[in-house]
């Protein structure tokens, strides 16, 4: 299905007017530019504490 949403829209690219495909392409470049540009996500390792045995108590 994906790859059907992109060659309809490389298509649609291609038979569109010049100056409007340009300001496309230049469009979806600074979007490209943005993402590369958000701060990654690092991982994170979590603080697990073992869970207490059955009848333990905490107090």
């Amino acid at each position: 299905m994906r790859n059907l949403i992109i060659a309809s829209m490389v298509f649609f690219l291609l038979y569109s007017n010049a100056s409007f495909r340009s300001n496309t392409i230049k469009a979806l470049q600074s979007i490209t530019n943005f993402i590369k540009e958000l701060p990654k996500e690092e991982k994170f390792e979590k603080n697990v504490q073992p869970k207490l045995k059955q009848g333990s108590s905490t107090y």
